[in-house]
């Protein structure tokens, strides 16, 4: 695989407990955090890059008004539900983060591997090892697992036999990935627009099962830069991530 010419490094750190789960027969929980496996055995708990565009894509879509950018905010991919089906043409994030079986994406997204300090991640998209090989974690992220008890409304009681387990991360737990955007230069400046705006919103919404994570910019490539910085807005977003607007 080659390496992408726009692309940003990315550095997620949970704000609270932190499950990216998946199902798994025969686990003693209700939802295990999702792991990948490697050559040696191992499986490692990460973050799948189509799960993260998933929250990025709903979190760039709450704030693409204010770029200017035209949203639909369907959450399903059936024309009829879309803007395709209503307005018969695609909104910006559609044309963005595309369409399945309709529009290809301009944003693709590496597996969020954990990492253990930004100075890690910072080598990482120097060597673009996310890009050129399978990058093997040095360690894994402690997991635990909490129990939680369903509610009933009616009464504000426990319900009965409304018992959940979820496999989860603490507090801190840091993942590096990386934005890849392929497209012309228009639609590359809308695509790092909506990608900036959405990191910067992650705070306020959701990854996993209602896990809280800060998203940080750490890097970005020479040609993307070059767009970023023919944009006001886009310049001004690249500076607060960087900074890290939560930290």
């Amino acid at each position: 695989m080659s390496v992408p010419e726009l692309r940003l490094g990315i550095l997620l750190r949970s704000r609270t407990l932190l499950a990216v789960a998946s199902g798994r027969e025969g686990f003693p929980v209700d939802a295990v955090l999702y792991r990948a496996p490697w050559s040696d055995g191992q499986r490692i708990p990460v973050i799948p890059g189509p799960t993260f565009k998933g929250v990025l894509r709903k979190s760039a879509s709450k704030v693409a008004w204010l770029l200017g950018l035209s949203s639909c905010h369907s959450v399903r991919p059936e024309a009829e539900y879309t803007c395709m089906g209503r307005w018969g043409r695609p909104c910006d994030i559609h044309l963005v983060f595309g369409a399945p079986g309709r529009l290809r994406s301009a944003v693709e997204i590496s597996q969020l591997v954990p990492v253990e300090s930004e100075e890690e991640a910072r080598r990482l998209f120097d060597d673009a090892a996310l890009w050129l090989r399978p990058y093997r974690p040095g360690r894994a992220p402690p997991t635990f697992n909490v129990t939680r008890v369903g509610i009933r409304d009616d009464a504000c009681v426990a319900s009965e036999g409304l018992l959940y387990t979820y496999e989860q991360m603490p507090i801190g737990v840091a993942f590096y990935g990386e934005v890849a955007i392929a497209a012309h230069e228009e639609l590359a400046l809308k695509a790092v627009k909506l990608v900036l705006a959405g990191l910067a919103n992650l705070r306020l919404d959701r990854l996993g099962r209602a896990g809280i994570a800060d998203a940080s910019v750490i890097a970005v490539s020479p040609k993307l830069g070059e767009i970023v910085n023919k944009d006001l807005v886009a310049s001004s977003l690249l500076r607060g991530l960087k900074r890290g607007w939560w930290f």
